[in-house]
This record gives C-alpha cells, sequence and structure tokens, in this order.
C-alpha cells in the first residue's frame, strides 16, 4: 500500500477512536449481541441505527468522500465482512457487503448501522435489504 492508502486507513482508525469505539473480542460481541436482540431487538436496533447516524455526521465532517469513508471504515475494522464494496450504477450508489460467518441478527444489526450513517450523511435510502451475511444498499446523496 502506498503513503496516502497508510495515511488514510490511520484516518479512519482514528476516526474510530474519536468516535468511542473500543475493541471488542468477537466471541464476546456476539454473546451480548444475541442475548439482548432476543429480548430487546427493537431497542437494540434502535441504538444501532442512532450510532449510525451520528458516526454519519461525524464522517461527513471529517472525510472528503464520507461513503467512501464509512465503506473503509467497515472494511477495515469490521473483520467479519469479507466484502464491502461501493459503486455507482445509473446515477445512484449501491454499497454490498458480504460475510461467510455473519449471523442474520448481526446482519440486521449491521444494516441499521450502515442506514443510520447514510442517513447522518443526508442520503436517500431508496432499497435496503439484508439475509445472512448480506447487505445491499441503494441510495442518493442529498444535495
Amino acid at each position: 500500500q502506498n503513503l496516502n492508502g497508510m495515511v488514510h486507513y490511520f484516518e479512519i482508525l482514528q476516526s474510530q477512536k474519536a468516535s468511542g469505539a473500543i475493541f471488542t473480542p468477537l466471541a464476546v460481541f456476539d454473546f451480548m449481541t444475541q442475548n439482548v436482540y432476543a429480548t430487546d431487538k427493537e431497542k437494540l436496533l434502535d441504538v444501532w441505527f442512532e450510532s449510525g447516524k451520528w458516526y454519519g455526521k461525524y464522517i461527513t465532517e471529517k472525510f472528503e468522500n464520507p461513503v467512501q469513508a464509512l465503506a473503509d471504515l467497515l472494511h477495515a475494522v469490521r473483520w467479519d465482512l469479507n466484502e464491502v464494496n461501493v459503486k455507482e450504477i445509473d446515477g445512484k450508489l449501491k454499497l454490498r457487503c458480504t460475510s461467510t460467518s455473519l449471523a442474520k441478527d448481526g446482519t440486521e444489526l449491521l444494516l441499521k448501522f450502515i442506514s443510520g450513517a447514510l442517513n447522518g450523511m443526508d442520503c436517500k435510502i431508496l432499497k435496503n435489504e439484508f439475509m445472512k451475511g448480506l447487505i445491499l444498499v441503494e441510495f442518493t446523496l442529498c444535495t
């Protein structure tokens, strides 16, 4: 990776620290998520959405291309994601995340975070869908 890429990666990781993110072992995170998801799913989804929204506002102010910064963040810090891809098709942006290890509940929570982040960036979500290990979001940027 070139020096600019390393600097960008460092900025992504610094934004995680500045936003209050912490390192949590995946087994601990999965245990907590599965238990709360089973008992208070709607509240947990709301918390993920609001956290994403805050993060979307934050990276909008910090990065020139916040959508790409979000994709880079997900790729860098979500070790359970095999692929994070953003591309423009017919004037719309499409975000795709894939994972061979992410359970359905974790996939739904991640979609809520992404939806919140895009909302915080003033994007208009046109369509979103998920199934175990796959997230697809189609959206436009608001001007």
